[in-house]
């Protein structure tokens, strides 16, 4: 369990730490879901979508979604 504390912003925003992060494997774009429960506030990682999970396994690789892009880009230049 990692237990953190963090600030909240002017404008209601937090910041998730970073050990969370890369062990949740939240990324910049995903979405996270907000609840409260009797006064807890849970966020919950939504599944990602089917391309978020091809971006995920392409930086597996070593392989980033701009490298993806200029395949993509050949491609549709050889067709």
């Amino acid at each position: 369990m990692i237990n953190d504390i963090v600030k909240v912003g002017e404008r209601g925003q937090i910041v998730i730490p970073t050990k969370i992060r890369k062990k949740e494997e939240i990324f910049s774009g995903g979405y996270l879901r907000i609840v409260d429960i009797n006064g807890n506030i849970v966020l919950r990682k939504l599944e990602m979508e089917p391309l978020d999970k091809l971006i995920k396994t392409l930086q597996k690789t070593g392989m980033t979604e701009k490298d993806w892009k200029k395949i993509e880009k050949m491609r549709s230049e050889e067709r």
